[in-house]
């Protein structure tokens, strides 16, 4: 529940910041928010456009150098990692499929 919480917070908040040119937040949140939609794509996949639109409003973010040195940092590593590891395990939960839902009305 508490991931759940603070990945939604995050969304909500990062959204409509998105255009600048540096990234506008950690690493280990970007890892978070990517691998939140990656897995919400596959979970619900009614929704699947509105999560493509936030996958390309991140890529909206910082320089591409700047994305790729944060993809590939440890922090984004551990942040996808714990991502996959919460919501990933299929069947999804419901807890998991509540989650993607709550992200898109974030959006």
């Amino acid at each position: 529940m508490k991931i759940r919480l603070i990945i939604c917070l995050g969304v909500a908040i990062l959204m409509p910041n998105l255009a600048g040119a540096e990234l506008p937040f950690p690493n280990a949140l970007l890892g978070h928010v990517e691998g939140l939609l990656d897995i919400c794509i596959k979970a619900n996949p009614q929704a699947a456009e509105a999560y493509l639109e936030g996958k390309k409003q991140l890529a909206k973010s910082g320089t591409e150098k700047e994305q790729a040195e944060a993809r590939t940092s440890k922090e984004y590593l551990d942040g996808l990692d714990a991502v996959r590891a919460k919501f990933g395990k299929t069947p999804f939960s419901d807890e998991t499929v509540t989650t993607c839902k709550a992200l898109v009305d974030a959006q």
